[in-house]
């Protein structure tokens, strides 16, 4: 995959601007920070940044790597269960969860306008960069992982549904679910979907330590309908920009959903898109060159 290069007033507006580019969010990107911002007398220069979709391997762990990780996991279940007096713990934590619970439940005031907004604090460099490595699953072996905790997701809903893999590319992996009655897998605007795709991600990564294919799920073809339908949209929104000339903010989507936005409004001479917001409540605007 190759690299993409934006800028941006700060490090996280130009990693976010290519995350939207290409679609993805920033657990699937490896990136690296080319110019920090700065300013003086003479201008301000932004921030620059090179992102691109972590890469994989297919290369089969070692097997003395193996034999480590095992000897690993089985220290750790020792450790586990002779250690005494935990409980408390995490009664403690239980506690101290529903307490942030409550708190995160709790309305949130309404959004400042953009000059009275706060800045978001700046990261670390050393937060910000990705470490680098390779995965030490084959690409198949994560699809048939990926696959199994699919089913066994269908199994705890008690559905009866045929779940496949197919691969698009040499880093994509897509896990299909067909069958009768499916809808509620999809959700309001693909909401239950997006959470059982970020469950299936979840377990294969566990495995790969990040350094993995990207892992997709598809319920009853329902990514292909959604792009189709999100393409026309952004055209008929084109077109009302171009009559009236007034830029049109469009409702927050997935970064996958503002990809399709992105591309299609690209391809209209006049127009271009930009990305306002901060995660979940990203949205794309459209407005006249």
């Amino acid at each position: 995959m190759e690299w993409v290069e934006t800028t941006g007033r700060t490090v996280e507006d130009a990693l976010e601007l290519a995350l939207d580019q290409l679609g993805i969010d920033e657990s699937e990107a490896q990136f690296e920070v080319v110019d920090e911002p700065k300013g003086g007398i003479f201008g301000r220069k932004d921030a620059r940044v090179r992102v691109r979709v972590k890469p994989v391997s297919r290369e089969k762990p070692a097997p003395e790597r193996r034999r480590r990780e095992r000897k690993s996991s089985s220290k750790s279940s020792t450790s586990s269960k002779s250690s005494g007096g935990s409980r408390k713990t995490s009664d403690s934590k239980a506690k101290t969860g529903d307490k942030n619970s409550d708190e995160e439940s709790a309305p949130r005031p309404a959004k400042k306008t953009r000059d009275d907004k706060p800045k978001k604090p700046e990261k670390p460099r050393s937060e910000r960069r990705e470490r680098t490595g390779e995965m030490t699953i084959s690409v198949e072996e994560q699809a048939e992982q990926a696959a199994e905790f699919a089913r066994g997701l269908m199994t705890a809903f008690g559905l009866v549904a045929d779940v496949a893999i197919r691969q698009e590319g040499d880093e994509v992996v897509v896990v299909d679910i067909t069958g009768d009655d499916l809808g509620f897998l999809v959700g309001p605007k693909g909401v239950t979907l997006r959470a059982i795709e970020d469950l299936v991600r979840s377990s294969v990564q566990r495995r790969t330590e990040g350094f993995g294919a990207r892992i997709h799920v598809d319920v009853g073809g329902y990514r292909e309908k959604r792009r189709i339908a999100l393409s026309d949209f952004a055209r008929d929104v084109a077109a009302k920009v171009e009559e009236s000339g007034d830029e049109y903010a469009l409702e927050p989507m997935a970064a996958v959903d503002r990809k399709v936005v992105h591309d299609t409004i690209a391809e209209i001479e006049g127009l271009e898109t930009l990305s306002d917001g901060e995660e979940p409540r990203r949205r794309v605007i459209v407005r006249s060159v």
